[in-house]
């Protein structure tokens, strides 16, 4: 009798528990290449890349961007 009970009330707080919504962000690290003018991005593996003129990787890991990359004939279109 006690397992006809519990096991509906068991089913009630799971699907409860499954239809509870996250509403909500987590900050991550600002972008540190500034503004940018027909930026383009792509993921290899677990890191994410962004290229504008100069080429960025963002480690999620270490919630960081590191500048791989500087082209100088670009940096007009950065602006």
């Amino acid at each position: 009798m006690k397992n006809l009970i519990l096991t509906p009330m068991l089913l009630l707080v799971s699907a409860s528990l499954c239809a509870q919504t996250q509403d909500f962000w987590i900050q991550r690290a600002d972008f540190g290449g500034g503004d940018c003018l027909g930026a383009f991005g792509f993921s290899i593996s677990n890191k994410g890349y962004v290229g504008c003129g100069n080429f960025w990787e963002y480690d999620p890991l270490l919630d960081s961007w590191s500048q791989k990359a500087d082209f100088e004939e670009a940096t007009a279109w950065t602006r």
